[in-house]
């Protein structure tokens, strides 16, 4: 599979959304859908509280060999993954009315060593519970690549609930990590505290977040 290359290491903890540098992404400047780089991820500080990120996610183990990160579960992809996904790390630039949220984290490998220039898709639906299926703005779809220490953000409004047969569906986001041309993980992130948590067929509670003060983190192990 042959993916397009856009990212560049700017400074410190900082990335430079650009062209023809080496990481990789998957078909998304052949989208249409506008690019944001005004909004780069941030790095493992909340910029706008002063706040650091915590490491949420797999557990780490202590043994012989060093320090280990246990690999984060699979879950389905869903219908409603879209090929071309916006290189973008704002997503709420729609004027909808919902719940603020910044989702970010790392991704790591099995020895909790950051990965730099991994790939992470993010797709979600709208605060009333839709995906955009169809437009060529691929509203609540964007990527991003991590920085130097593996550190990625999103901007977002919280993902609104629909129905999958006769129950809903808890608020989730979905997402793919890339390493090179090579897909890692493709997963969803869940909610703590969402009441239809546990009657989902999916739902996992190991990569269910906390949200604090509009904040949700989680370390990806691939």
């Amino acid at each position: 599979m042959k993916r397009r290359e856009f990212v560049c290491q700017a400074g410190l903890g900082t990335i430079a959304l650009a062209v023809a540098c080496r990481a990789p992404v998957r078909g998304a400047l052949d989208s249409g859908g506008a690019t944001d780089t005004q909004n780069p991820p941030r790095s493992m500080v909340d910029a706008g509280q002063n706040r650091p990120i915590e490491d949420g996610g797999n557990p780490r183990e202590v043994d012989g060999g060093g320090t280990r990160c246990s690999r984060t579960e699979p879950d389905i992809e869903g219908p409603y993954y879209r090929e071309g996904i916006p290189v973008r790390s704002n997503l709420n630039i729609h004027g909808d009315v919902g719940e603020p949220l910044t989702f970010a984290g790392t991704v790591t490998d099995l020895a909790c060593v950051p990965i730099a220039n991994a790939v992470v898709e993010l797709w979600q639906a709208n605060p009333q519970g839709d995906y955009d299926t169809s437009s060529s703005e691929k509203r609540y779809y964007g990527q991003v690549a991590t920085d130097a220490e593996g550190a990625f953000s999103f901007t977002t409004l919280m993902p609104g609930r629909y129905l999958n047969g006769p129950t809903y569906r808890p608020a989730h986001l979905h997402l793919k990590v890339w390493v090179g041309n090579e897909r890692k993980l493709t997963t969803q992130i869940y909610f703590d505290d969402d009441p239809y948590n546990e009657s989902d067929a999916w739902y996992d509670a190991a990569r269910s977040v906390a949200v604090n003060q509009g904040l949700a983190t989680y370390r990806f192990t691939v």
